[in-house]
């Protein structure tokens, strides 16, 4: 399984579906797991790790700041549910 995680998203590049499976192989998160703490729906993330559905432009964005910055998305995440939003 460890020769299949795809090595990290260098910065600048786009994200491809499979390289959420190594996003959050590397984070040692399950799917839903990783779903939960990013806000994300776990058959969506399934979906993008079999390359069944698309991405969308803002949702590569929020998957590359993730695969570098996870904690600055938990924090938004976080501030944002305290806000009430």
């Amino acid at each position: 399984m460890a020769s299949k995680v795809r090595k990290a998203v260098r910065p600048g590049a786009l994200i491809k579906g499979r390289d959420v499976r190594g996003v959050r192989a590397r984070q040692g998160l399950t799917r839903q797991a990783f779903a939960e703490r990013y806000g994300l729906d776990p058959r969506t993330v399934e979906g993008w790790e079999q390359e069944r559905f698309g991405m969308d432009r803002s949702a590569r964005v929020l998957l590359l700041v993730i695969a570098h910055e996870p904690e600055a998305v938990v924090r938004s995440l976080r501030k944002a549910k305290l806000a009430g939003r």
